[in-house]
């Protein structure tokens, strides 16, 4: 391991040993953290968390107040329960621990790592004010990134080309810019500055208002709505939701076939899109599931089918069939009137939003299948007990009587002597 080089090099130390032993070093530390990580074999990737703590360097710790800084700082990211082991290294100027961590508790459960950058920035900002360390101003957060400056220095042109694309749209594109124009850009993009200089204020104005008003600047809007949604921090869905309102951010669900989902809107843009259009970690079932035991309604039926027609086929009555649902968390739902029951439906029991799933959308597990098939199970387990039963076979002689005696010219048949001998009739007028 990297930090059990150093080690042996001089040029770091193990400070603390958090593993089920505190005597054991190199090769049988790493074994002790693989066994951990082992109890759940599950967990193939990101098996082990690593960070480090770093202090300016005019600034100083002793080691029993680092160990104390990256136990709480461990805990307060979910990873109390887990082993451990902090280094301190002497190879850079400023004075810095590392912390490697299994993601695997003690009960063999893999801690959730969801919002793990973010919850890592909250907890040292507390951490430096309960200390009284340091302070670090990330003012690089706040600098845009080269791909959306380029993105927004170039948005008009991208918005022409993807115009073109359009035959409609194209046409009355070419209304307001020459053909020319759009080679000119395809070849090498203008920024917006420079189409100002060559169209001029007033066919730059009505180009502008022309692209806004066929949305063709919705990717803009698009990267707009992304970054803000990723510096939402929740622990539930009603605090995603609320702090997407507070951030100016139009957030609603919209039930369709059995499936919830977000649409999501910047209301100054005139600008809305559903989830199924952003990255998946923005969709009503993850933002949902995060924390719960959330399915699509597609998924429910398909596992309810499948244990349906399982049960089914090991059940000999009706209340047979409800009880060995009920052993697969699904409930079986009687719908009755006063001339007896008419319907069944099915509802998942042990998931945070149970659909009911009517019989009529599982083929061959509707109220009248189900008794069919245990009324027949029931007649066959009858044939089974009843003495001298003959099950249609029938009588030797007649089976004899029922083979053909065809086949190959010049060869007997076996039994052929049981049947009696047929000739050949003579054809009448055949010459001789």
């Amino acid at each position: 391991m990297y930090h059990e080089k150093k080690v042996q090099e001089g040029k770091a130390m193990l400070l603390y040993n958090g593993t089920f032993s505190d005597s054991d070093r190199g090769e049988q530390v790493i074994k002790s953290l693989n066994e951990m990580v082992n109890l759940n074999l599950n967990v193939s990737k990101n098996r082990f968390f690593n960070c480090s703590i770093n202090l300016p360097f005019f600034e100083d710790l002793p080691d029993e107040k680092f160990i104390e800084i990256a136990s709480e700082y461990l805990s307060e990211m979910g990873y109390a329960d887990c082993p451990f082991l902090i280094y301190r290294h002497k190879d850079k100027k400023h004075h810095h621990i590392h912390v490697i961590c299994t993601t695997v508790n003690y009960d063999g459960e893999k801690v959730k790592d969801f919002n793990d950058q973010y919850n890592s920035e909250r907890i040292s900002r507390q951490l430096e004010r309960k200390y009284d360390l340091f302070r670090v101003e990330k003012k690089g957060l706040d600098r845009k990134k080269l791909s959306e400056i380029n993105s927004s220095k170039f948005s008009v042109s991208k918005a022409i080309c993807k115009c073109f694309q359009n035959a409609k749209k194209r046409n009355e594109l070419l209304a307001i810019v020459p053909y020319s124009l759009y080679f000119e850009i395809k070849a090498q993009p203008m920024d917006n500055n420079k189409l100002l200089e060559t169209l001029g204020e007033s066919e730059y104005k009505e180009l502008i208002g022309f692209l806004h008003e066929n949305k063709l600047f919705d990717y803009l809007n698009k990267e707009k709505l992304v970054k803000v949604l990723s510096t939402i921090a929740y622990k539930t869905r009603e605090e995603y939701e609320n702090a997407c309102l507070e951030k100016g951010i139009y957030i609603r669900q919209v039930f369709n076939k059995g499936k919830i989902s977000y649409v999501y809107g910047l209301i100054d843009s005139n600008f809305y899109i559903k989830d199924t259009k952003l990255p998946g970690r923005y969709s009503f079932l993850s933002i949902e599931g995060a924390n719960k035991r959330v399915f699509t309604f597609a998924q429910q039926k398909k596992y309810i089918r499948s244990m349906a027609e399982r049960c089914l086929k090991e059940s000999s009555s009706l209340d047979e069939f409800r009880e060995k649902l009920g052993e697969k968390n699904i409930k079986l739902i009687l719908n009755e009137n006063t001339s007896g029951i008419y319907g069944i439906s099915y509802q998942s029991m042990d998931i945070e939003n149970p659909f009911t799933v009517k019989s009529s959308a599982l083929d061959g597990l509707s109220y009248r299948d189900i008794c069919n098939s245990l009324a027949e199970r029931e007649n066959i387990q009858a044939k089974e007990i009843t003495p001298g039963a003959t099950d249609g076979i029938k009588p030797k002689e007649n089976i004899l009587s029922a083979i053909s005696t065809g086949g190959r010219k010049g060869k007997k048949k076996e039994d052929e002597e049981d049947y009696p001998i047929r000739k050949k009739k003579r054809r009448k007028g055949r010459n001789l």
